[in-house]
């Protein structure tokens, strides 16, 4: 949808520089950004990354008796945005479906194709993030509002998924989108 859409291609080819030069052990690299000139559709190409997505990973593994390798998953993810927000780039979509869990056991995020880089004082860059954009289950409390967002954004949602590892459910869980927002 957005192909078509100039303006918004522009935004995008902005945000992808800046997450294109993301260089991190637990990010997953995205190499370029290609428009397929027979239909005009853009598309992402990134890292391989062999692996079981943390969805999966989550339901094989009992609840609350995950010790050491939900440690080193939840440092991994934890590690890949402290430089990504080193770096002035929000994920906005942090959950298990986005971290892909090596045979090693360590985690690698993904899907930074929502990422916006965080207002800097150095430079005045601004690209004020206030979409209620992610994945409500995950979305924090200022997400829901449309409020501008921050690393804690991305934080809660590490919160979020340390919660379901841990105690095997999610901390909010409802049908109805209204409530759920409402309950964060």
């Amino acid at each position: 949808n957005v192909s078509h859409d100039r303006d918004e291609m522009e935004r995008i080819r902005a945000n992808f520089q800046v997450v294109c030069a993301l260089r991190h052990p637990s990010i997953v690299g995205i190499r370029t950004l290609e428009c397929d000139w027979s239909t005009g559709l853009y598309y992402l190409v990134m890292d391989v990354m062999e692996g079981e997505n943390l969805t999966s990973w989550i339901g094989r593994h009992k609840p609350g008796r995950l010790g050491d390798e939900a440690i080193v998953i939840l440092r991994d993810i934890a590690s890949a945005l402290d430089y990504a927000h080193s770096q002035h780039v929000l994920h906005r979509d942090i959950k298990p479906g986005n971290v892909i869990v090596g045979a090693d056991g360590h985690a690698h995020v993904l899907d930074f194709g929502l990422a916006a880089q965080i207002r800097s004082a150095v430079n005045n860059l601004s690209l004020v993030v206030t979409s209620k954009s992610g994945t409500p289950t995950y979305k924090s409390p200022e997400q829901w509002r449309g409020e501008r967002q921050c690393p804690a954004s991305d934080q809660y949602a590490l919160a979020v998924i340390a919660y379901q590892m841990l105690a095997g459910c999610l901390p909010f869980e409802c049908d109805d989108t209204s409530a759920l927002g409402h309950a964060v």
